[in-house]
């Protein structure tokens, strides 16, 4: 892979950067900090327009009043008020073709353009309970939906956008809408937090391996040599395994910050996550706070998993005695059974398989129990 490698233009739904090194990655989280915008605004702040043909700049403008005529039947069947050609902004044809593709409107607030985003106007239409296939499908109904419930609010939303400015000209794309209490993640905290969790911690230096940003989210993932040798064979194993750390997070509130102890047995393409802290997008962000939990959730309980894990394989599930008639092959398999469904449930796979493959599943493990043997923990 190369130490850097960009798909798409910045503003474009699509667009992704990627690579293998740590500055490379500071240089990416620089550059999306720095057109990462939030404000939060009322409803009653922002004009929808549809978007009826982008190379004519022909909207249809969606405001309070047409709203409300359509609310009391006055203008059904009407076409609401023409806005447009509009050709004293100068649009990106790219943007506003997107936006009608993927929205079916552009916002004006404070007398500048929005376009929107896939993600941005799914968020839009979630905060006001409008789902379905209906989201999927721009219409003038749908917008005009939207519309009504915006300027009928009394909630405050807060608008995530990123902006770029080319040829003198300001462009700015909406990736989220969140609520007023929504609290960004500046890059300089992921950095921060980075630095904090990379150099001379617990485990040592760590070794960027991957990284990846989109406007959805950004997840790196690095390992830590110097504690390889000692975690391998501590952990008794014939192959080499390298503990390390996936960290996750979003500042258009995807998901929170989420940091992953993990361990990579070498020739393996997957890592194998042990440990997770989470820390959600609300209140104050402190990298240093972030940073000593995960240290002490997390790095400290790599370094002592090998003794653990031992204790573990230590622990008898079913009974200890050799099984030398048929009431204590009766009892192991009652003991291990109760253990197999104990774990199912702490698991929570009722709620990721659902209740009849969760059945399915812990049937097929009962049947597969052999009464003669012992099972460690």
């Amino acid at each position: 892979m190369k130490e850097e490698m960009r798909m798409f233009p910045f503003l474009s739904d699509e667009y992704v950067v990627h690579g293998t090194g740590e500055q490379g990655f500071k240089d990416a989280l620089q550059e999306f900090g720095e057109a990462t915008h939030t404000v939060t605004v009322d409803g009653n702040e922002l004009t929808f327009f549809q978007v009826l043909d982008p190379e004519n700049a022909l909207f249809a403008k969606l405001d309070r009043e047409h709203v409300e005529a359509l609310a009391k039947n006055e203008c059904l069947g009407k076409r609401p008020f023409l806005q447009g050609p509009v050709r004293q902004i100068p649009w990106d044809l790219t943007l506003l073709e997107e936006s009608q593709k993927q929205a079916g409107y552009i916002i004006n607030y404070d007398r500048k353009p929005y376009y929107l985003s896939a993600a941005g106007h799914a968020r839009l239409c979630g905060r006001f309970g409008i789902s379905g296939d209906i989201v999927q499908k721009p219409s003038l109904f749908l917008s005009e939906l939207i519309a009504k419930e915006v300027y009928a609010s009394q909630r405050k939303l807060t608008l995530v956008y990123r902006d770029v400015i080319e040829n003198g000209i300001e462009k700015r794309k909406i990736f989220s809408v969140m609520s007023d209490k929504f609290c960004p993640i500046p890059a300089e905290v992921i950095s921060k937090i980075l630095a904090g969790m990379t150099s001379g911690g617990v485990l040592g230096n760590a070794d960027m391996r991957e990284w990846t940003i989109t406007h959805t989210s950004t997840g790196m993932y690095c390992e830590y040599p110097e504690a390889t040798d000692e975690f391998t064979e501590e952990c008794g194993l014939d192959e080499t395994a390298a503990p390390g750390l996936i960290i996750r997070t979003s500042d258009t509130g995807d998901s929170a910050i989420r940091i992953h102890g993990t361990f990579r047995v070498e020739g393996s393409k997957r890592p194998v996550i042990m440990e997770t802290v989470s820390r959600k997008h609300i209140g104050e962000i402190d990298p240093d706070e972030i940073v000593k939990m995960a240290d002490q959730q997390i790095l400290a309980k790599i370094k002592n998993f090998p003794e653990a894990l031992a204790k573990k394989m230590g622990i008898v599930v079913g009974t200890t005695n050799p099984v030398l008639s048929t009431e204590t092959e009766s009892t192991n398999r009652k003991l291990v059974t109760a253990a197999i469904k104990h774990g199912m449930k702490e698991l929570g796979l009722e709620n990721v398989l659902g209740k009849r493959r969760c059945k399915k599943l812990e049937g097929e493990l009962i049947a597969e129990i052999n009464p003669g043997l012992v099972y460690p923990e």
